[in-house]
């Protein structure tokens, strides 16, 4: 019986104007945020390694004993390549993620063109 109840109330919030549109407002604000952070971490993550890897580079060709082995060197590029691919995956996730918000819950509220002015 109770089931009955929350299935209409599931109804009625889903097909709620203002509703949607605070949930979409909130869960776009929200991909926005997510993607910032990934995009600044991902830069941060692969230029520290890229970094490294240049220095294990110039150890390894220059000789000036700073500890890094050549193997290093392609430990540390690797890295760095390796978030670029994370940052590939993770936003495809995002972007079918964002798909499901628009579909669900309609576009951003404040990207549409009706209340621009």
């Amino acid at each position: 019986m109770g089931s009955g109840h929350c299935s209409s109330y599931d109804k009625s919030v889903k097909h709620d104007p203002t509703y949607l549109s605070s949930q979409s407002r909130a869960l776009h604000r929200t991909y926005r945020r997510n993607r910032r952070f990934l995009n600044v971490a991902v830069v941060v993550w692969s230029a520290a390694f890229a970094a490294l890897a240049l220095a294990a580079t110039i150890d390894w060709v220059a000789s000036i004993g700073w500890g890094f082995s050549p193997r290093d060197v392609w430990a540390f590029l690797g890295f760095a390549v390796g978030g670029g691919i994370f940052w590939v995956f993770a936003t495809l996730i995002a972007k079918i993620n964002l798909r499901f918000i628009r579909l669900t819950y309609g576009p951003d509220p404040s990207e549409r063109s009706d209340m621009r002015r």
